[in-house]
């Protein structure tokens, strides 16, 4: 799979490629350098949440995390982003550390019993700056960004407390291929993970899965390991994938394309990873029926997606004027977002990033 270039379109190459083994899948043409350094950015933004959905799903997790937490714990989490999990924990514990190049991280300085270090991942970096034994870990959609997953894990748990827990939440590989969800290849992206290969993974170091959650109808699952010396020579299975997955995406985005034909003036609702990713598998005349993009992050608003000159703007009544179709991106909360547009008075058509579906 190669982006190509060109406008709306990055020039990363994509290589999906399956261990035998282990049934690890990753990207073989995945660039560390580059991605390090669109991390380390300033015009790098995380995500931020903007909808009711991911709010929801932000407590759910928290009142579960809690089930392994007290007033006594001292917790790490590694890449928090905007930091919405820091908020909605940290006063049920002694203590938070966080890890993060960004600099978004940061807005969250103020609040208590908070130590950020700003940086990337190192074990002996990170090792050095602690003040407490940790006894909970958490990353949250970091995993799918490591290209060596097994020694950043080892890592991990060499920093972790005999007895502690480690939080880890990715996409669910098999749900996303089952709905050929092609934009879910992105070039940040280096791994992929079905739910029993992390798990044999963290048995190989150690850990035993002890619960589990699946949020956004089971896009994401989050998996919760104790670091227990846990140890078995029994693997579980795990399914191998084949060309039929490049077939079924290749017909999906061809799909996509044909139903372009009958609109003029379209908008991409979305500016995030799964917006920029879409644009790569439109063609260059079906980009440019693209007019505009609607996001409700203020952050983004006033800026443009990547390699366009397609603003990105807040969803209101008057930019809804001479559209006839709106492309979701947020897969996550899509019925939420088309409610919201039809209050304010949108009519058109939308597609659906879930299955393509027009309404």
């Amino acid at each position: 799979m190669s982006y190509g270039g060109g406008y709306c379109k990055g020039n990363a190459k994509i290589t999906l490629t399956q261990c035998k083994n282990c049934g690890y899948v990753f990207n073989a043409s995945f660039d560390l350098e580059q991605i390090n350094n669109e991390y380390s950015s300033q015009t790098y933004i995380s995500r931020k949440i903007v909808s009711k959905e991911m709010s929801e799903n932000i407590q759910s997790i928290k009142n579960k995390i809690l089930k392994y937490l007290d007033k006594n714990s001292h917790c790490l989490e590694i890449a928090p982003g905007s930091g919405d999990m820091v908020l909605a924990l940290i006063d049920e514990v002694e203590s938070f550390t966080t890890i993060d190049p960004s600099l978004v991280s940061l807005e969250l300085k103020d609040a208590k019993n908070l130590k950020h270090i700003q940086g990337f991942f190192d074990y002996e970096f990170v090792k050095n700056k602690l003040e407490h034994e940790i006894n909970f870990v958490l990353f949250r959609h970091l995993l799918e960004h490591i290209n060596t997953p097994y020694d950043f894990l080892n890592d991990v748990i060499k920093l972790l407390a005999n007895e502690g827990i480690i939080y880890v939440e990715v996409p669910n590989l098999d749900e996303f291929i089952e709905h050929n969800r092609f934009y879910e290849v992105f070039n940040d992206h280096c791994g992929y993970y079905q739910k029993n290969v992390l798990i044999n993974v963290l048995n190989d170091l150690g850990c035993e899965l002890i619960d589990e959650i699946f949020l956004y109808e089971k896009q994401h699952m989050g998996l919760f390991f104790r670091k227990n010396n846990f140890k078995t020579d029994k693997k579980l299975e795990f399914k191998h994938y084949d060309s039929h997955i490049a077939k079924n995406f290749n017909q999906a985005i061809k799909s996509l394309n044909l139903k372009f034909q009958n609109y003029q003036n379209i908008a991409l609702y979305g500016a995030g990873a799964h917006g920029n990713s879409l644009l790569n598998f439109l063609s260059q005349n079906c980009l440019l029926k693209i007019k505009k993009c609607f996001d409700l992050d203020i952050r983004k608003q006033g800026q443009y997606l990547q390699n366009s000159n397609i603003k990105i703007s807040k969803p209101q009544p008057q930019e809804f004027k001479s559209l006839d179709l709106i492309l979701l991106a947020v897969p996550l909360y899509e019925q939420e977002v088309i409610n919201l547009l039809r209050e304010k008075g949108y009519k058109g058509d939308f597609i659906k990033s879930k299955n393509m579906k027009i309404l």
